[in-house]
């Protein structure tokens, strides 16, 4: 977009709209690449901000005491801006704080999220911090309205230019796409085709993304029929400090419990037996499994599997395929993968909706830019691009994927590979017939697996996702339906026809069942939540056989009934098209265009049909056993899930692997509860398996601390809870100088903590960062590592680990996993009145080993774990908490001598 244009920040009280105010207003006037002028003003909001806020922007109350209120800068800021296009940086938050004084309403506007999002693809972040580093700028003064504004212009000017250098053939057919669409972002595309077109460029033809076989001879691999056992000492000989791999590995240590663990699995692959490794944090586990699986895989022609939910593997997987020759290769659920023919129907068709294009438009410069076709190069955001992508992906691609496919690709790759990297949740799944066969496996971060198998056979029917797919099948103008009559116009007339009033009635019929859908969805939340009060959370209940029985249940079923009637015939109608459609293509054969992509679609969507009607018929009428239904309703987005997953896993286990596999590992730093392996091995149905624990090569007896308050409240005693919790924070982060690690179970508590210590913490240059305040996780870790001085506080994933070097972790809570979960509540319940001891304990022991894990991997440096809940001194049960640690040093105190304990503590 050329010409005048206005760069605009506010900075706000918050993020609501509705009930926040501004406090500073920054606006550039820019033409071509200059500022042609500039307006800067703080604002009065009549309230007070808010501490996070003053602390973020670095202006006080003190400061906009005396500033203009809002109503006498409005008449300036209308004229200033006029009618000329709008620039911001998440530009919908800035219009909505400007809608209630309908300013620049009416105004194009440029957002240069959305633009960076579709030219920077790959880009891991898209907040204006990451933009200006991205394109070398400089931002002296983040978060200060005029400086953020003038940014965003800088962006604005840089992604402009990557526009500039897209080919002009892929920018004519962006544009293309945005005809019937609205899409202000598609006014900078068009513009800058007019501008390129002007210069004299022209447009030739569609760009071509050859997707052919990349050329290399994938062998599969032929395992001998009398394996080859491994030579122990030979293998653990890599692991010695002489070796030639320790020379290839920086500050590399011999570690005796690596070389016990490599020595293990070797024995387990020559004797055909299973493990259960618990190889504590530091042992070099990753290089332990690694080098016996590389081993053996090249010695005998087997292919052995590393299942893992980590993605830190590349490194040593480097390491192995260039000092032993090699083959590795990483396989992942069909959704990862891009379809090429149906990104050529996408293109095709054109997109009929605002999501689709922006997935088209990103995905077309993905692909010039270099892009291989998985989808983790991508950075995706929110469901809607990620409901976009699964439409070009392999997602419900059953056929033998196309030659030259992503897919196919990695399936070659795949067959031919002698280390196999999985994800958990594709292990055990329905799509689990994408791994070649094997006869060995080794299971890593083992505490997940459940977890990871339960995701992967979860089953989710969404209200909107339901929607959506009864839209892309469209009407004879868009979608599916036009699709087909496009492809078929070349057919005598009385069959096109036939076909155009077939069509009709469906898009008909489907018009009826969206109302049947939303009738369906808020007929379940109205009775699954009829005694509870609504509120602005996300919330879910399970959906029992007790539900089922209760009259209320027969409005559902009612509902039910209704819908289920139009799916079955929508299916079937779908069904009769195919039909139709070989039967015309046997007559007419060339009049049919693209008959196999038509084909492919119409069967993907009956199926999706058909896989939704069988899970709603189970979960409102006919309940599998072994599976937990429940309802998720979040009223803000106003989305509603329905959904299941298996209650044991252990089973399915045991009949996939311990019975199937020749030898499976599984192995974690976190196994054993109590110090015994019993809850695990029930968990994962391992009676029988051979249990091994690798010694710890850290001293925490003398180098780690933990310490318990005896007088910490009980949370119910809400406001002395409240403050000590504060209290201690603000003293010991005082005396540690940051590099503190404050974990919660409340997302609320956490917010509330946060809000209340920053100011405080800040008068000592400690800065908090907190996840209820995030951009997302990385940036707020990126920014907790640089800082000189910092407190991290986080809930959920940050108890599984951050990746930072952490001398003090403080536990907030004992991680309990709330009962009204209803994964974890129907498991709770199937250990009867022994529920708690049985299967609350022990979870939240092995998640509060998690957190104890954390620590830094230096044994000499001291350690500090306080824990502020009061039942590890006066239940029974804290004593469970310790006896799962290692051998550390216990001190238990009242809270008030904990801020010099621990400064005595960390600098012996």
């Amino acid at each position: 977009m050329r010409g005048e244009i206005i760069a605009l920040d506010l900075e706000t009280t918050g993020l609501d709209p509705a009930q926040d105010m501004i406090i500073e207003v920054g606006i550039a006037l820019c033409k071509d690449d200059q500022v042609v002028d500039k307006y800067q003003t703080l604002v009065n909001p009549g309230v007070t901000i808010p501490p996070p806020v003053v602390s973020l922007t670095g202006i006080t109350n003190a400061e906009v005491q005396n500033a203009p209120l809002i109503d006498e800068i409005l008449p300036h800021m209308r004229t200033y801006i006029g009618d000329r296009p709008v620039v911001a940086h998440n530009i919908s938050f800035d219009l909505g704080m400007l809608k209630k004084y309908r300013i620049a309403q009416s105004n194009l506007a440029i957002d240069t999220y959305d633009l960076a999002t579709i030219l920077l693809p790959t880009s891991p972040r898209y907040n204006l911090n990451t933009l200006v580093e991205t394109f070398s700028l400089q931002l002296d003064n983040a978060h200060r309205a005029l400086d953020d504004a003038i940014a965003g212009w800088q962006v604005y000017r840089q992604l402009w230019k990557r526009i500039l250098e897209l080919p002009i053939d892929l920018l004519h057919e962006i544009v293309d796409n945005t005809d019937g669409l609205f899409w202000p972002a598609g006014a900078v595309f068009k513009d800058a085709l007019e501008l390129r077109l002007a210069n004299g460029e022209k447009i030739t033809a569609p760009v071509v993304f050859d997707f052919k076989p990349d050329g290399n001879h994938w062998t599969p691999l032929q395992p001998k029929s009398a394996p080859t056992p491994l030579n122990v000492d030979k293998v653990t000989a890599h692991l010695k400090a002489d070796s030639p791999f320790a020379s290839r590995i920086p500050n590399f240590e011999p570690r005796e419990g690596q070389v016990q663990m490599a020595a293990d699995i070797c024995t387990a692959f020559n004797q055909g037996e299973h493990r259960v490794i618990e190889a504590p944090v530091g042992t070099g586990r990753t290089l332990a499994y690694l080098l016996p699986a590389a081993e053996w895989a090249l010695e005998n022609g087997e292919r052995v599997v590393i299942a893992t939910r980590r993605e830190n593997l590349h490194a040593d997987i480097t390491l192995l395929n260039e000092m032993l020759g090699l083959n590795t290769a990483a396989i992942k659920n069909r959704s990862e993968y891009l379809n090429p023919r149906k990104l050529a129907a996408l293109r095709r068709y054109k997109a009929t909706t605002v999501d689709e294009l922006r997935m088209l438009a990103k995905v077309l410069v993905w692909l010039w830019q270099g892009g291989n076709g998985e989808k983790s190069e991508l950075n995706l955001r929110g469901m809607d691009e990620r409901s976009a992508w699964l439409r070009i992906s392999e997602f419900d691609s059953w056929n033998q994927p196309e030659a030259g496919s992503p897919f196919a690709k990695t399936l070659a790759q795949a067959k031919s590979a002698h280390v196999l990297i999985v994800p958990h949740d594709l292990l055990l799944s329905r799509q689990a017939d994408v791994i070649p066969d094997y006869r060995y496996i080794i299971i890593d971060e083992a505490h997940h697996l459940e977890e990871g198998i339960s995701y992967g056979l979860k089953e989710v029917v969404d209200k909107y996702g339901l929607l959506d797919s009864l839209a892309s099948m469209g009407d004879i103008k868009k979608g599916l339906l036009r699709n087909i009559l496009k492809d078929t116009a070349a057919l005598p007339e009385k069959a096109y026809q036939k076909l155009e009033i077939f069509f009709k009635d469906m898009a008909a019929a489907g018009r009826e069942m969206e109302s049947l859908v939303s009738k369906f969805f808020e007929t379940v939340v109205h009775v699954a939540f009829r005694e509870e009060e609504g509120g602005g959370f996300n919330r879910q209940t399970r959906i029992t056989d007790g539900t089922r029985k209760q009259n209320e249940w027969n409005e559902v079923r009612s509902a039910w009934q209704e819908l289920a009637a139009y799916l079955d015939t929508l299916s079937a109608s779908l069904d009769r098209i195919v039909n139709a459609l070989h039967q015309l293509h046997e007559r007419y054969g060339e009049d049919i265009q693209h008959f196999d992509d038509l084909v492919e679609s119409i069967q993907a969507a009956s199926t999706k049909l058909k896989i939704s009607h069988l899970f709603l018929e189970r979960l409102v009428n006919a309940p599998q056993k072994n599976m937990v239904y429940w309802v998720s309703h979040d009223p803000v987005r106003l989305q509603i899930e329905l959904c299941a997953a298996p209650v044991h896993v252990g089973g399915l286990v045991k009949e996939k692997l311990w019975d199937a596999k020749k030898c499976a590992i599984v192995t974690s730093p976190t196994l054993r509860v109590m110090q015994t392996f019993d809850f695990m091995n029930d968990r994962l149905n391992a009676s029988g398996i051979k249990n091994v624990v690798i010694p710890s090569r850290f001293h925490y007896s003398e180098n780690t601390l933990v310490y318990l308050p005896t007088d910490i409240p009980e949370p119910n005693q809400r406001l002395p809870y409240k403050d000590m919790i504060e209290r201690t924070i603000i003293e010991l982060a005082t005396v540690t100088e940051g590099r503190m690690l404050c974990l919660f179970t409340s997302f609320q508590q956490l917010r509330e903590t946060a809000q209340n210590t920053a100011p405080r913490l800040a008068l000592g240059n400690i800065a908090v960062y907190d996840e209820a305040n995030a951009v997302n996780r990385e940036t707020m870790l990126d920014n907790f590592k640089t800082a000189e001085k910092a407190v991290l506080m986080g809930t959920f994933s940050f108890w599984r680990g951050t990746g930072e070097d952490i001398q003090v972790i403080v536990l907030i809570r004992l991680p309990f996993t709330p009962p009204n979960d209803p994964v974890f509540s129907a498991r709770a319940e199937t250990y009867g009145d022994n529920s708690f001891r049985g299967y609350m304990i022990p979870d939240a022991i092995l998640q509060f080993r998690q957190g104890f894990d954390q620590f830094t991997r230096r044994d000499e440096d001291k350690r500090l774990l306080v824990i502020l809940d009061k039942r590890m001194t006066s239940k029974p049960y804290g004593q469970h908490f310790i006896d799962s640690l290692p051998e550390v040093k216990i001190q238990r105190g009242v809270i008030g001598q904990l801020p010099k304990q621990a400064k005595d503590w960390l600098k012996k």
